[in-house]
C-alpha cells in the first residue's frame, strides 16, 4: 500500500437528497478523514460530493476532486480541495478516480454513480484490479428498506439467471452503518496515523 492511501467515493451531486443521506455521507467522510486516508471524488460542490469534502477536510483530511471541463460549472467545482484536476472528457475522469484510488466506496447515488459502481465492479471481475469495493447503503427515506437494497436484489436476479458469476456478491461489501464500513475497510486498507 501506498504511504498515504486514498479512496475513491462516487456519489450524488443532486441538491435534491433527504437530509438523511447527507447525515451519512458527513459522518462517513469525517472518519475516513480521521484515519489518514485521502479522499479522491468528482470534485463538485453540491450534493453528497460537497458534503463529504467538506466534511473530510473540517476532521483534517486531504481531497482530491476529478471533474471534466463541461461539469466544471454544472456541478460547481470545489475551490477548496487541496488538489483539482480539470479533464476533457468522462472517459479520463473515471479512470483517474479508479487509478487514484486504493480503495472504492459507493455512496447513495443516480445513474452516475451506478454507472461507476458496475465499471469498477466488472474491473474487478475480469482482474483488471483487485482493489476493495464498498458500499454505504444507508435506510432510504420513506422506507425501511436500505437504499441500495434493489440493486442488490438485481445482482441476485442476474445470478440466479445465469447472467453473472455466482460469487458475484463476493466482489464487494455492503454496510449501512459509516463506522462498520471503515473498521471493514481496515482490515484490507491499513489505517495511517491522523497528522
Amino acid at each position: 500500500m501506498p504511504a498515504h492511501a486514498s479512496v475513491t467515493v462516487y456519489c450524488s451531486s443532486s441538491r435534491n437528497l433527504h437530509e438523511g443521506y447527507h447525515h451519512a455521507a458527513r459522518a462517513f467522510a469525517t472518519l475516513l478523514a480521521r484515519s489518514g486516508r485521502t479522499l479522491v471524488f468528482g470534485g463538485g460542490r453540491v450534493g453528497l460530493m460537497g458534503e463529504i469534502a467538506r466534511a473530510a477536510r473540517a476532521a483534517g483530511g486531504r481531497t482530491i476532486g476529478i471533474i471534466t471541463t463541461r461539469l466544471r460549472d454544472a456541478e460547481l467545482l470545489d475551490p477548496d480541495n487541496h488538489e483539482n484536476i480539470v479533464v476533457p472528457t468522462m472517459r479520463e475522469r473515471k479512470a483517474l478516480l479508479e487509478s487514484r484510488g486504493d480503495a472504492f466506496v459507493v455512496l447513495p447515488g443516480g445513474p452516475g454513480t451506478l454507472e461507476e459502481f458496475f465499471e469498477i465492479l466488472v474491473g474487478r471481475h475480469l482482474g483488471e484490479h483487485s482493489k476493495p469495493i464498498h458500499m454505504l447503503s444507508t435506510t432510504a427515506f420513506g422506507s425501511t428498506g436500505r437504499y441500495y437494497d434493489p440493486l442488490l436484489a438485481l445482482c441476485d436476479h442476474m445470478v440466479e439467471g445465469g447472467f453473472a458469476p455466482p460469487h458475484l456478491r463476493s466482489y464487494f461489501r455492503v454496510h449501512d452503518d459509516p463506522a462498520a464500513l471503515i473498521a471493514d475497510l481496515d482490515t484490507l486498507l491499513p489505517r495511517e496515523p491522523h497528522a
